[in-house]
């Protein structure tokens, strides 16, 4: 009998409207609960890889130091008494006080005092401007760029070994230098180098081929000269035989044979494939017909580089994991800054390191960037995490930063979560409302019920 009563209350409670109201109230807001749930995690995972933090700066390695650059003193007014170069005759004569005077505050620059004070190249235009009026440029600083045509020793103050000589300047025109020291592959006839100096005077020497005959042109006086380039000038077309040149690392080496490490870049094919970039104009190369970089071309590049050298390459939207804008140094292609980076895709197992003349401020590292360019080579490098790789080189002629559009998916979502919220509300009050209204209705029913019974049960035990 306990089993039936048991039974009976479970097949009322099934009955009952109400309560089967109710447990539909409670899947729904349990249902609500874990859509809400799924939503907060999805939103705050866009969050996270989608809106990433600020990406830092790429640093600029050629910007000079903060601090404030003292610039050497030097007398001109007293170098100024000490030359004469008015005549040609006195052209010829190199004062020794003055010079010594001149190379006494010259020892004292620096390369960053030359940069800072934007000293001008000489040229042929530049040394006609001098000649015509020396005295307004005594003592101000130049950069003279060319090929050693005459050398010989001098000795200066304390008997200090000194170098005097003449350059024939990229344009042809003429001019001298009186330096301390000179490098040692350019220390002689034919070897190109640079001068910084300060302008002394107009100087006159005697030609070492053609005797009675004399060069004229400006002497700067400097510290040191430094090796130095022809110019390129404006690069069009690639030197293939300058590529050729080029060595590729290789750490999967022939049974017997030693790996092959890379670690630098060869400098002339470099300087020739930077200026191509540089110079290449616009519509020379289809570049919607280039290959992009994915994984495959990877793999040709690592295993056959030679064949695809300076091939025209799509750079895929991909992350800008490193980069930094360094100082060029003395050049054939006559650039002062370039930027040097890495660039990783998830797409591809290796990283690859770019060079570009673009200096594009506006890039960070962690960007999304694409751009165009053109294989260089395989050098080696020390991973810290994967010990010694190889990863290709590319030159850029284009590096622009990918900014994603936002996504409407994610930007409707809480819009259609918030409009389900709504409906939710508005059907729980419904249904609030109509449990109340049935579940009065109901215990009427059941009032109503036990009344009839006890009213039969009263009429069924009365008295005969």
């Amino acid at each position: 009998m306990k089993f039936e009563f048991e039974s009976e209350k479970k097949r009322k409670a099934r009955a009952d409207p109400v309560a089967a109201d109710r447990r539909r109230l409670i899947f729904l807001a349990g249902a609500f609960v874990v859509v809400a749930g799924i939503l907060v995690s999805t939103l705050r995972e866009a969050n996270k890889h989608g809106a990433p933090a600020a990406p830092q700066p790429i640093p600029d390695e050629s910007v000079p130091e903060s601090s404030q650059l003292a610039v050497p003193e030097l007398d001109v007014a007293r170098v100024e008494a000490l030359v004469e170069d008015g005549s040609g005759a006195e052209r010829v004569v190199l004062e020794s006080e003055a010079a010594d005077l001149v190379l006494a505050a010259a020892r004292r620059y620096t390369p960053r005092h030359y940069a800072e004070l934007e000293a001008p190249e000489l040229t042929r235009e530049r040394a006609v401007a001098l000649t015509a009026d020396p005295a307004a440029a005594r003592g101000r600083p130049f950069t003279a760029r060319g090929r050693i045509v005459a050398l010989r020793p001098r000795a200066g103050a304390a008997r200090e070994e000194q170098s005097l000589g003449q350059l024939e300047l990229e344009d042809g025109a003429t001019a001298h230098f009186l330096v301390l020291s000179l490098p040692a592959d350019a220390a002689e006839v034919g070897g190109f180098v640079r001068v910084d100096g300060l302008f002394l005077k107009l100087f006159s020497s005697e030609d070492a081929l053609e005797p009675g005959r004399w060069n004229e042109g400006p002497l700067l006086v400097g510290a040191a000269a430094v090796p130095s380039y022809p110019s390129l000038g404006t690069v069009t077309t690639l030197d293939r035989d300058v590529l050729a040149s080029i060595e590729d690392a290789n750490l999967v080496a022939a049974p017997g044979q030693a790996p092959r490490l890379v670690s630098e870049t060869p400098p002339e094919p470099f300087w020739e494939l930077m200026a191509f970039a540089r110079d290449l104009p616009a519509g020379a190369i289809d570049w919607a017909e280039a290959p992009v970089l994915d994984q495959r071309l990877l793999d040709q590049i690592l295993e056959d580089p030679a064949a695809l050298r300076a091939l025209p390459v799509r750079i895929p939207i991909s992350r800008l994991q490193d980069g930094r804008v360094k100082r060029a140094g003395e050049n054939p292609a006559r650039m002062e800054r370039y930027t040097l980076g890495w660039i990783g895709n998830v797409t591809w197992r290796n990283v690859i390191q770019f060079r570009s003349p673009v200096l594009a401020p506006d890039l960070g590292i962690g960007d999304l960037v694409y751009g165009d360019g053109f294989f260089l080579h395989n050098f080696s490098y020390e991973s810290s995490e994967r010990g010694l790789r190889v990863a290709p080189v590319f030159v850029l002629h284009s590096l622009v930063r990918h900014v994603p559009e936002p996504s409407k998916v994610l930007t409707r979502i809480p819009w259609v979560m918030a409009g389900l919220g709504l409906f939710l509300g508005v059907l729980f009050l419904v249904l609030a409302r109509r449990d109340r209204r049935r579940s009065a209705e109901f215990y009427g029913e059941v009032v109503r019920r036990r009344r009839e019974r006890r009213g039969k049960g009263s009429v069924g035990t009365a008295a005969p």
